[in-house]
């Protein structure tokens, strides 16, 4: 929790942001602690642990290897930064890296919540 604060407060202006590939990584911090509830009301006895596999695939495991891929291939492929292949690379990958957690933020929620169908179609979406 506490290096959940720091990304909210000391490393904002670092992390968020529409097109960054941070952005994912960070909400993926989130995620985590979505899955450690939901992992706490499977062991109370209060959820299936269907809910907490699903949490834990949409909230924190997707948005976790989309950020990482869109940071780490530019990277992999172009060792050397200072190439403008990997800068348009780099680019592109992270495009979009603000609204992709949230939708599969939203697919969390709705599968946590039990709406079947609903997680299908934002799955699809994303």
């Amino acid at each position: 929790m506490r290096f959940a604060s720091f990304l909210v407060m000391r490393w904002r202006k670092f992390v968020w942001g529409w097109h960054r590939s941070s952005t994912s990584l960070g909400l993926a911090v989130f995620g985590l602690i979505a899955v450690l509830i939901t992992a706490g009301f499977h062991a109370a006895g209060a959820r299936p642990s269907g809910v907490s596999m699903q949490a834990f695939f949409f909230v924190f495991q997707f948005p976790l290897v989309t950020g990482a891929v869109s940071y780490l291939l530019p990277v992999w492929l172009w060792p050397a930064r200072n190439t403008a292949v990997y800068e348009c690379t780099a680019r592109r990958l992270a495009w979009g890296s603000g609204v992709r957690p949230l939708v599969f933020l939203a697919a969390g929620v709705v599968a946590c919540i039990d709406m079947r169908g609903w997680f299908i179609w934002l799955e699809s979406v994303s």
